[in-house]
Formats: C-alpha cells, sequence, structure tokens
C-alpha cells in the first residue's frame, strides 16, 4: 500500500484514540517507506508520523491534540515529533489543544518544549487567545503561567489586530476568565485597531455580567472612544438611546461627575432595556 493511502487511517485512529490501530499503521507505514525510500528509521518515521493531511493540512499531532487524545500525543511525543508543526492557517497542536480545552495535553505539550507564545499564521492568535474566546479557565491558567517568563507583559500581548487575551473574553462573555485575566493585572483600557476597549466589545455583544464586573470591580475608563467615536454604551445600536437617556439624567442628579452613577446606570439600563 502507498504511503498516502495511510493518512487517512492514521488520522482517524489519532482522532478516535484508537492507540493500537495507530502505532500499528504508523509503523507499517514507517517500515513500507524504509523499503520504497531506501531510508533509516527516524527519517522513515518522520515521514510517516509528521505528514499533513486534510481540508486544514493537520498532522496527526493536531488531531490528537484537538481531541485530547493524550496517549496518542504522548506516543508522538516519544517519537520526538514536531511540537510546532503548523496547519494550513499556521496554527500548532498547542493551539488545538488550547481551543478545546484539554489542559492535560496543553500541559503535556509544554513539558515537552512547545512554545506558549507561538502565534498561528492568520490573525497572531497566541493559542491563549484561542482559551480565552472558548472559555476554558483552567487552560489560560497554564497558559498564561508559562508566557509570564517568557514575555513581559504577557497577559496584555496583542494579536494582529491589536486584541488581547481580555479582549476575546470580554467580548465572548467568559466571565471567570475576565476576572482571572484582569486579577492578572490585565490592562482594562487597553484599545484594538478598531479603538475598542475590552468594555466596549462586552457591551456590544451584550454581556452584561462582563460588564458589570468589569465596571464595578475593575474601573475602567467610561469616556474612551473608539475610531467610529463610540463610547462604550453606544456600542449596541438598539439600545443607544435608552442607555444614553440613563446615563444623562444620573450625570445630572449627581450634581457633580457621577462616576459612581454612571457605571451602575449603564448597566442598569441596559439589563433594563433587555428585560423588556
Amino acid at each position: 500500500m502507498e504511503y498516502e493511502s495511510f493518512h487517512s487511517i492514521i488520522l482517524e485512529a489519532a482522532e478516535k484514540g484508537d492507540l493500537k490501530k495507530f502505532k500499528h499503521v504508523v509503523e507499517e507505514t514507517k517500515e513500507n517507506l524504509k523499503k520504497i525510500r531506501k531510508t533509516n528509521s527516524a527519517l522513515a518515521l518522520d515521514a510517516a508520523a509528521n505528514f499533513h493531511g486534510g481540508l486544514m493540512k493537520q498532522a496527526p499531532l493536531h488531531v490528537a491534540c484537538s481531541h485530547g487524545r493524550i496517549e496518542i500525543v504522548k506516543y508522538l511525543l516519544e517519537k520526538d515529533v514536531i511540537t510546532d508543526i503548523q496547519d494550513v492557517d499556521g496554527a500548532q497542536p498547542l493551539h488545538c489543544a488550547a481551543n478545546n480545552g484539554h489542559v492535560e495535553v496543553v500541559k503535556l505539550l509544554l513539558s515537552k518544549g512547545a512554545n506558549p507564545i507561538i502565534r498561528e499564521s492568520q490573525a497572531d492568535d497566541t493559542p491563549l487567545h484561542w482559551a480565552c474566546v472558548k472559555g476554558h479557565l483552567e487552560v489560560v491558567k497554564v497558559l498564561l503561567t508559562a508566557m509570564t517568563p517568557m514575555m513581559q507583559d504577557a497577559v496584555n500581548h496583542p494579536n494582529k489586530v491589536g486584541m488581547t487575551p481580555l479582549h476575546f473574553a470580554a467580548g465572548t462573555g467568559q466571565v471567570e476568565i475576565v476576572e482571572y485575566l484582569c486579577n492578572e493585572k490585565a490592562n482594562v483600557n487597553k484599545q484594538d485597531k478598531d479603538g475598542n476597549t475590552p468594555l466596549h466589545l462586552a457591551c456590544a455583544n451584550l454581556h452584561l455580567n462582563v460588564a458589570d464586573l468589569l465596571v464595578t470591580k475593575y474601573h475602567p475608563q467610561l469616556d474612551i472612544k473608539n475610531t467610529e467615536g463610540k463610547l462604550a454604551e453606544e456600542m449596541n445600536d438598539i439600545y443607544t438611546d435608552s442607555i444614553k437617556s440613563v446615563l444623562y439624567q444620573e450625570q445630572k442628579a449627581a450634581g457633580g461627575d457621577g462616576k459612581d452613577e454612571l457605571k451602575k446606570s449603564m448597566i442598569g439600563s441596559i439589563l433594563g432595556s433587555t428585560m423588556g
């Protein structure tokens, strides 16, 4: 059987976590390659285990990490496969494990030298960005701990469009991760390339629990405008008028700068509008 015909079998075994079948097919492929290409065992094994297959051009390690198949991951790492191999989008196995919340696989990859600050090639996202957007708190903790000694201000590391892990978490309503990142000194006022702060994104997507947490506990600036000239409370077109009206009345009633009232009003007015 030709080398290429083994691809789908190997990838399927990696996805299902069938270690026995996976090992058998990889070893059989290795032996066939040794004969066909007249190469040594190491090079044959590398070719058998590090190929790219499927629409995403993923290696077996990508697939095993995506599905949390830790025994297959262990087997591949024992064979010294490449931990930073990339798929068609430049994502590495660590991205795949982080994206799917497989914390033990993440730990294993890091212990074998996987780079926690590596970026995929589409948006320059790190594995931490992917873990944040999916709400995998334990993975976030492990990755940030691994990143901190390697990078100054790792918690505020932006991607290609200036979005930090906190932007990702706030924009997708991941309350626990938002709180964790803020406690780790994430910058609540940091703006992406569109001028949006994490609070802008939380309000745009009506993640009211995130907005409430940010304004009551971490005190972001409420006067920051994005590149379209919008404040955070103006990010949702449906509720803009009612939010502005409540904020204005609260400011007037305060008889001063009304900062605390402004914060309470912003959350209360959005909550009232969405529940009405």
